[in-house]
């Protein structure tokens, strides 16, 4: 006995009642299916969203765990903004999804939608410290990827004051903490100008960032602390004996 899928409106597809069916291959094929499995677990909607992806947007764990156990489901396969069953998970903090998704050792966890964000990109952002933590453990995650904007994870993380994410992201050796973006601001600029003071301790804690790199107005971190009024950031800034509060902008 088993499920099957039947198309809904808008393209979606949904599990129907258990039926027996040769379509999911001999229920001794085991929990990957045989040579007659259905192909259309991997079918999606108008918008490109899988049934996978649908479970883990739902937050149907146990659904998640069924489709996984399954080697014809195709955990990759991103929906018409290039957002991935990965990528939905870490970005909705759904930690017990990425776990599962991680365990698969098809998934490509540094695939980007189509602003060039990563799973990693999206968790830093919104605060999904555990998602964060499960994909830095990973070492084929690169935590130096930038998007469209030419933005990293860290640069994300320290811009919304996610100070657990920025601490986890700094923890990688491999992480560049000065990497700018195209505007050519870095991590610790986005940080002072939001007044995130914590983010700018841990930024400014690692002795390889450099707290007077310019960004292309020639604008550094101390000048953007100040174009704000973020006290707390300017004495983060003040009290490095290497901060430079002359440098003059464009």
């Amino acid at each position: 006995m088993t499920a099957v899928l039947e198309i809904q409106g808008r393209g979606r597809t949904t599990f129907c009642r258990p039926v027996q069916s040769r379509a999911l291959g001999s229920p001794h094929a085991g929990p990957y299916g045989g040579p007659g499995r259905l192909r259309t677990l991997n079918l999606a909607d108008h918008a490109g969203g899988t049934p996978l992806s649908w479970a883990i947007a739902k937050g149907n764990q146990s659904l998640v765990q069924l489709l996984l156990k399954r080697a014809d489901v195709d955990p990759n396969l991103a929906d018409k903004d290039g957002r991935t069953p990965l990528l939905w998970a870490a970005a909705n903090g759904s930690w017990e999804a990425v776990q599962l998704l991680l365990a698969r050792p098809n998934v490509d966890p540094n695939l980007a939608d189509k602003a060039g964000r990563t799973p990693l990109s999206r968790a830093s952002a919104n605060g999904c410290q555990a998602a964060v933590e499960l994909l830095l453990a990973q070492t084929n995650v690169d935590p130096n990827l930038v998007d469209k904007a030419g933005r990293t994870p860290l640069s994300w993380a320290a811009a919304k004051g996610n100070q657990r994410s920025v601490q986890l992201l700094l923890e990688r050796a491999d992480a560049d903490p000065n990497l700018a973006d195209e505007a050519g601001r870095t991590p610790v600029s986005w940080a002072a100008a939001k007044g995130n003071q914590r983010s700018v301790r841990l930024l400014l804690a690692r002795a390889d960032v450099d707290p007077n790199l310019a960004d292309k107005n020639g604008q550094t971190p101390l000048s953007w602390a100040c174009r704000y009024a973020s006290t707390s950031s300017l004495r983060c800034l003040l009290a490095l004996k290497d901060v430079d509060p002359h440098i003059a902008d464009n």
